[in-house]
């Protein structure tokens, strides 16, 4: 969108309605927000951020096939009620975009497409710890 010559930049700042989320047209992929260099909430949750300096693997994802621009998973998410998505945590990335799983990028430079109930093994954060079982995911 052009403002005055110039680019606006950036996600907008409220998620998609509802009806946009559930027609399955709406987003692409999404960044760790608890990777992202200037993330507003680095303040309050320090201690779970990656920051530029640090050397990442195989198991922090980067980036992630979701329906919004960045996604902050914790433990605790549920599932989405469906495989259309929904706001908040890894229900953004609860997307059947591939067979039964989505694409992600790895802080190592490697990319391969995880199963959705895997996405909770993944290292989201410094403080990241594997739920005991994953949330039950919805059938096709």
């Amino acid at each position: 969108m052009l403002m005055e010559g110039k680019v606006k930049c950036g996600a907008p700042e409220t998620p998609p309605p509802k009806k946009s989320i559930e027609s399955g047209d709406y987003g692409s992929y999404a960044i760790n927000a608890w990777a992202q260099h200037g993330n507003p909430l680095a303040k309050m949750e320090k201690h779970k951020f990656y920051d530029v300096w640090e050397q990442g693997n195989s198991d922090v994802p980067i980036f992630a096939d979701a329906i919004w621009a960045d996604v902050m998973p914790r433990t605790e998410d549920e599932a989405a009620l469906t495989l259309n998505g929904s706001d908040g945590g890894m229900a953004r990335m609860c997307i059947d975009r591939h067979p039964d799983g989505i694409n992600v990028a790895f802080m190592d430079g490697s990319v391969r497409t995880t199963k959705l109930p895997n996405l909770w093994n993944l290292k989201w954060h410094k403080e990241w710890k594997n739920p005991e079982r994953p949330p039950l995911l919805p059938s096709r």
